[in-house]
């Protein structure tokens, strides 16, 4: 009997890992946090202050009401554009605070 185990891919590796340590929620909320700011560009990305997700939900935390009340006004635009960019239908609403 081998005492060496098949050689796996480390993708593998690192997604079991991140698995048995809890962090996939962490990692998916960093890269919905980086694909907004990605997808609204530039001026509004600079007036969001913070993403969280949770559920479906994700919440943009904004610093202007202006923008916030026009980036309301197209949030279904917005979730669509999100959930291309980050290839999955993970965002079903979005609240603007």
């Amino acid at each position: 009997m081998s005492r060496f185990k098949r050689p796996s891919q480390l993708g593998s590796l690192l997604s079991d890992l991140v698995d048995d340590l809890g962090l996939a929620g962490r990692l998916d909320e960093a890269k919905v946090e980086e694909t907004w700011k990605q997808v609204v560009g530039p001026q509004a990305g600079r007036v969001t202050r913070r993403v969280r997700m949770h559920g479906g939900t994700l919440t943009v935390y904004l610093t202007d009401a202006t923008w916030r009340h026009a980036l309301h006004a197209q949030r279904a635009e917005w979730r669509e554009r999100l959930n291309d960019a980050l290839g999955s239908e993970a965002v079903s609403e979005i609240v603007f605070r």
